[in-house]
């Protein structure tokens, strides 16, 4: 008589195997999802930074920063369309995301800072990082900690404390309309 079927054993047995593999999959998925996640925040920033330095050496009236002086450019200023998919679904945040330019004797140093605006209302992206500093990977950070500094308003005694350079100029761009400081 031939039995058609799992023995009782055979099922707890195949139960168990299963339950061990989702107990050492599931964390490293989650792991790796969390890591693309970063690298978004990364591949972005650099994006920012690129399109900055785009406007900065093309003919778009952006007035180069003297010596000890920075410029900052705001991601709505930017050609942003590559920014509308955020890895965590929320919104770049287009005042609040931005890439300073210093002038430091005779060189340029871009730094990015990329904020998403998460649905519970909290920030989460890559806080003013050097553009040498990206290409090493940072990883991406909560948000929480720090001012909500807005571009259209720009505090110049906050970006000269944090990058020591005296703000020069400001470039972004609200309701379609541009803005110069």
């Amino acid at each position: 008589m031939k039995k058609n079927g799992f023995t009782l054993v055979e099922l707890l047995a195949s139960l168990t195997i299963l339950g061990v593999l989702m107990v050492v999959t599931v964390p490293n998925v989650v792991g790796i999802l969390s890591q693309n996640r970063d690298k978004t925040y990364v591949e972005d920033a650099k994006k920012m930074i690129s399109a900055a330095k785009y406007k900065f050496t093309g003919n778009n009236g952006i007035i180069k920063p003297g010596n000890g002086q920075c410029i900052v450019i705001s991601l709505g200023y930017l050609d942003n369309a590559e920014f509308e998919n955020p890895p965590n679904e929320g919104e770049y945040s287009k005042e609040q995301s931005y890439v300073v330019i210093k002038r430091t004797t005779n060189k340029y140093e871009f730094y990015a800072r990329i904020v998403e605006k998460l649905k519970d209302d909290s920030l989460y992206g890559i806080e003013h990082t050097i553009e040498s500093q990206l290409e090493d990977g940072v990883k991406a950070q909560k948000l929480t900690a720090i001012s909500d500094v807005n571009v259209a308003s720009i505090d110049k005694n906050y970006f000269q404390n944090t990058f020591s350079c005296t703000v020069s100029s400001s470039y972004f761009k609200i309701d379609e309309q541009l803005n110069y400081n």
